[in-house]
Order: C-alpha cells, then sequence, then structure tokens
C-alpha cells in the first residue's frame, strides 16, 4: 500500500516537484519557440516554470494550481517574470486555445484526464503538443484517439548510478491535431 500524503486523493494528486535531470531528458529534443504559449498543469511550487524560465524560455509561461496555499508559494517567486502567469483554478475551467503547448506529471486521476482529453479535442481550433511526464497510470487513454500522434514515450528511472525516481517513470509527448467533421 502506498502512503499518500493528506491532499492525494484519486481526483486531485499531490503536489509533487519534477526532477530537473527528468526535465531536461524530456525536453532536449523539443523546440520551443517566443511565439509558444506553454501551460503547466498542476504547476505546484512552479518547478516547470522554473525549468523553462532558466531555459531562457521567451514566450508565455502559465502555470495552473488548485490548491491556494501552494499557489501563493508559486506566484511569489513568479512575480519577477512578466512573462509568468499563476492561475489558481481548475485546468478544465481554462480556455486550451490559448496555449500551444501543455505540460503535465500526474497532477489528477483518471477522470479528470479523460474529461481534460474531451475538452480539449471539442474545443481545441489549432494544434498543440501534450507533455505527460509520468503516463505509465493513465496514458494509455491517449492511444487510439483520433487526432492524436504519439511523438515519443520513453522510461525515465536513472541517469548513469543517479535515480531520478523510486521506479521507471513513463513520459510521453503527444501532438494533437483538431479533427474536421466531414
Amino acid at each position: 500500500m502506498v502512503d499518500y500524503p493528506k491532499d492525494h486523493t484519486e481526483e486531485v494528486h499531490a503536489s509533487q516537484p519534477s526532477h530537473y535531470r527528468v526535465l531536461e531528458k524530456v525536453f532536449c529534443k523539443s523546440h520551443f519557440t517566443p511565439e509558444d504559449s506553454i501551460l503547466d498543469i498542476g504547476c505546484g511550487k512552479g518547478r516547470i516554470l522554473a525549468y523553462f524560465t532558466e531555459m531562457g524560455f521567451k514566450g508565455k509561461l502559465t502555470g495552473v494550481e488548485l490548491k491556494s496555499d501552494i499557489v501563493a508559494v508559486c506566484k511569489q517567486w513568479t512575480k519577477a517574470y512578466p512573462n509568468i502567469q499563476v492561475i489558481e483554478g481548475n485546468v478544465l475551467d481554462l480556455n486550451p486555445n490559448e496555449y500551444t503547448v501543455m505540460v503535465m506529471y500526474n497532477p489528477f486521476g483518471e477522470d479528470v484526464l479523460l474529461k481534460l482529453l474531451e475538452k480539449m479535442e471539442q474545443e481545441l481550433t489549432h494544434p498543440i503538443q501534450l507533455y505527460y511526464l509520468s503516463d505509465h497510470l493513465y496514458g494509455n487513454h491517449i492511444n487510439g484517439r483520433p487526432g492524436w500522434t504519439l511523438k515519443h514515450r520513453g522510461w525515465i528511472w536513472k541517469d548513469g548510478i543517479y535515480y531520478l525516481h523510486w521506479t521507471p517513470q513513463r513520459c510521453s509527448w503527444w501532438e494533437y491535431t483538431p479533427v474536421k467533421e466531414s
């Protein structure tokens, strides 16, 4: 039995920072432009926002997080960066058309993921990239969905002798192109 933090539920998972080495491995093959608008879903204290800032990303960065105490921490350090916005709220209430890239570690359970995928498929009017950094539990729900293309999938566990996770974590990079109804 896994001993989850008290704020972990089936619908909303506890905040977990992504390791910088994991982010380097995931994004090493990606190219982002200043025209990109990146949404970090379940941003926590902002590790992914910090990573993109450190990498010199000049586009719009947005983090969305449900927990107000964690949002306060994230807003405190990000206020020095005019291209970063932190929203206290639910990703399902946001307009996905405002973003070209979405990134998430494992912020919620299966039901919320399916609602997010359906929302994206119903509302998006342009292609979008989705980086799912811990997709081993629910990532297969994206397989075979109309409009979704798997760009890369791999496992992250160790970097040389350095363990990045307690157990191997599968991650994936997807592209969604809206399906034209005939």
